[in-house]
This record gives C-alpha cells, sequence and structure tokens, in this order.
C-alpha cells in the first residue's frame, strides 16, 4: 500500500496527470473542462472504478489570493472599487515613473515564441527568484522541479495553455511573470523581477499590466493561488482557505490504517503551522 500525494490546484493549471478521476472542475461556479483541450489526463480505458471511499478533509494556514473581474470593463473600474485615492494614485505613480525613467516595454509571449528567447527568459526568470530567496536566506518550493517545468512549458506557450508576460528596459528583461490559461482564468504561477529595479514596484506593476490584458481579452478571474505576500492581499477582492483532502478505501483494515496516517499526519503538520512553528 503506498501514498501518492497530488497538488490538485498545481495539477489541474499546468495540465499534468493527477491521481483522481473528476466529474468537472468549476472555478466560481463555472465549469472549466469544456473550455479547455485536456491531452494530459490519466488513461482510464479498459478500467472499471468501483471503490467505496471515505473522505477526510483538513483546512489548510494556506490561503489563495485571486482577483475576480466578473462585470468590469476596465482596470479604472477595478481599481475604483478596489483602492482608496490614496492608494491608486500611488499605483499610477508607479506606472508612471517607470515609463518616463526607462525605455519600457511591455510583452507577452502567448502561442508564438522563437525557442531561444524562451530559453534565456526562463533562464532569467530562475536566476531572478534564486538571488531574492538568496537574499533573505529561503529557498523557492519551485526550484526543486525547475528544469520539469521548463520542459514542459515551451509547448504549453504554443498551444496557448501558458504564457510568459515580460517588461522589458530597453530590450533587458526586469520581470517575468510565468502564467497558465485555463478557460477564462489567468494563473500567475510563478514572478519575480530584477532586484535593481526594486524601488520602481515592478510587482504592482505586473498586476496592473496583466489585469489590463485580461479585461481586453476577456479573462474573469486573475489567479494568483497560494502565497503570502502582501502587495497580493492588497489586489485581491476574492481571498480563499485552501484544504486538503485525504481519500482512502473503506473496505480493508490496511487502506483505512493508511488513511488515518496520512489524515493525522496533515493534522499535526497544520496544526504547527498555525503556532508559527514552521517560521522558526
Amino acid at each position: 500500500m503506498s501514498i501518492i500525494r497530488s497538488n490538485l490546484f498545481q495539477s489541474v493549471f499546468e495540465r499534468v496527470p493527477f491521481p483522481l478521476v473528476l466529474k468537472t472542475v468549476e472555478i466560481h461556479g463555472r465549469a472549466i473542462f469544456d473550455a479547455i483541450e485536456w491531452e494530459n489526463t490519466i488513461n482510464v480505458k479498459n478500467t472499471v472504478f468501483s471503490i467505496r471511499l471515505k473522505r477526510k478533509r483538513v483546512l489548510q494556514h494556506n490561503w489563495g489570493y485571486a482577483i475576480y473581474l466578473k462585470d468590469l470593463k476596465t482596470i479604472d473600474q477595478f481599481l475604483e472599487k478596489q483602492f482608496k485615492s490614496k492608494k491608486r494614485s500611488i499605483i499610477r505613480r508607479y506606472i508612471n515613473r517607470l515609463e518616463k525613467c526607462l525605455t519600457i516595454r511591455y510583452k507577452i509571449y502567448w502561442g508564438d515564441i522563437e525557442e531561444l528567447t524562451y530559453e534565456l527568459l526562463m533562464a532569467t526568470l530562475q536566476k531572478m527568484i534564486s538571488k531574492r530567496f538568496d537574499e533573505k536566506g529561503e529557498h523557492h518550493q519551485e526550484m526543486k522541479r525547475w528544469d520539469e517545468l521548463k520542459q514542459r512549458t515551451f509547448s504549453q506557450i504554443k498551444k496557448k495553455q501558458a504564457s510568459l508576460f515580460v517588461i522589458y528596459d530597453d530590450g533587458l528583461p526586469i520581470e517575468i511573470s510565468l502564467n497558465y490559461h485555463l478557460g477564462e482564468v489567468l494563473f500567475s504561477s510563478i514572478s519575480s523581477y530584477d532586484m535593481d529595479y526594486s524601488k520602481f514596484g515592478l510587482g504592482h506593476v505586473e498586476i496592473y499590466k496583466q489585469l489590463e490584458w485580461c479585461l481586453q481579452n476577456g479573462y474573469h478571474t486573475f489567479e494568483m493561488g497560494v502565497g503570502g505576500m502582501d502587495y497580493k492581499a492588497r489586489w485581491s477582492n476574492y481571498i480563499y482557505q485552501f484544504e486538503h483532502v485525504v481519500l482512502h478505501q473503506d473496505t480493508t483494515l490496511t487502506s483505512r490504517l493508511f488513511g488515518n496516517y496520512e489524515y493525522h499526519r496533515i493534522r499535526l503538520k497544520e496544526y504547527l503551522k498555525s503556532k508559527k512553528i514552521n517560521e522558526l
């Protein structure tokens, strides 16, 4: 008996196989399977599923952040609803200062990208992330699977399942965001910027410009996933709590023991996180 652990949120957006047979996936009550070409589902041909399951849920001390754009037409409408006048002025000041001081160009690679350009941008993004996290004495969780992620993302960009949003200063990438496209949802999965440009508030500029793109292209949600960045919380109008679900057969003693072990392991882990032991 083995325990298979899967990040469903991540697997759905990245279109990688996961060990669950889903009837549907919904975001804000809207089914999204019909809107995508799902190429990497697990092959269940000639397989019969006849399993009685038990499900145990553990609320996690992980919060997700998203921006819901329903009924909005322009970025100005969103800013009016989300921020007070002073904060709106600060955000616009970031953008104006960036564009006046530097030779700025915004580019989204979605459906068309040269392989050499892709390699350069992914190497630059990796370097940006490593530098930022090294300075904080921390490790970015995606670095351990970077090669795997990089290998499959090029073809996903070609198929318009993923994109790279880039801010250039006179041809130099200074901010890069790796996104996934799923129906009418844009998920900003991994982003970073050149630390030499910190004073320009590039995190805010990136969100502003990507929201602008979403509104121009009919997207109803800008998803930022799990993460504790303060600026994410300030921009988000939809904040939600992740949960960990343990599924196991209820027909054998072994499966019940393994299921209960995993459930209590996760509960202990989340309890320790609630006491901030993980930060120590």
